[in-house]
């Protein structure tokens, strides 16, 4: 159970062991919709029973299982699972329960919990395999992976064109500024405007165009921050 890799779906494999029907509900409901398979459960045997016929990516473990300790659990799983996220739930944790998570590698999710923190778990690990990925391919290839923003730093010199036509830098700047605003809303964000603006921001930074700060930030920071926010990778850093 030791093969992980995000590649290929954004979809996820989650266990849910908690005794409260209410719970197992709740987060069934809520990372379902977020199109990922979740397996919930009531009891740690249930949850034993099942780690044979799926590849579990994260466990959400409530600490206070009939018959056994969610934090004994949760030892049991990272001995045997070592990439998986694990998530321990609790309303009461106590010194001893928080220096031993830490230890092992445990994450906590206090209850009662938000579904912004419930949800921000999966967006982690999606990011922390992400990493793992990468740095698997760049030891096999150290030019696999290139610092976009190390390279749009001196981009204008690199081309050097000092002549670009008025028509064209407002081109750049409509359809960057008309992009950004679509991916900035989650009623109409879509992948063609989100390619625009990146492709835009790109090209004003190759042909010195000049793009207006929105509500007091650079926009290549705000690219960042929204792409951050849906799981994606973050290109600009460093220029802002």
């Amino acid at each position: 159970m030791d093969t992980y890799s995000f590649e290929e779906s954004d979809s996820l494999e989650i266990l849910v062991i908690d005794d409260e029907e209410s719970i197992r509900k709740l987060i069934y409901e809520v990372l379902t919709t977020e199109g990922h398979i979740v397996v919930p459960v009531g009891s740690a045997e249930e949850g034993l029973e099942q780690l044979p016929y799926m590849t579990f990516k994260i466990a959400y473990v409530d600490n206070r299982l009939p018959n056994m300790q969610g934090i004994v659990l949760c030892e049991y799983l990272r001995r045997n699972n070592p990439l998986m996220k694990i998530v321990l739930m609790t309303a009461h944790p106590d010194k001893s329960i928080t220096e031993k998570a830490y230890r092992i590698g445990i994450n906590f999710l206090e209850k009662p919990f938000n579904l912004h923190d419930l949800v921000r778990m999966v967006t982690e690990y999606k990011e922390e395999i992400e990493a793992i990925d990468k740095q698997k391919l760049m030891e096999l290839n150290p030019n696999y992976y290139v610092d976009l923003a190390e390279v749009l730093n001196y981009a204008y010199e690199l081309f050097g064109a000092p002549n670009v036509p008025e028509r064209l830098k407002k081109k750049v700047l409509k359809t960057v500024q008309n992009s950004m605003h679509v991916i900035m809303s989650d009623a109409n964000y879509n992948e063609t405007d989100r390619s625009k603006a990146f492709i835009g921001l790109i090209i004003a930074r190759t042909l010195s165009v000049y793009i207006p700060k929105m509500n007091e930030t650079s926009v290549y920071e705000l690219y960042d921050k929204r792409m951050e926010e849906l799981g994606k990778q973050i290109p600009f850093k460093g220029l802002y």
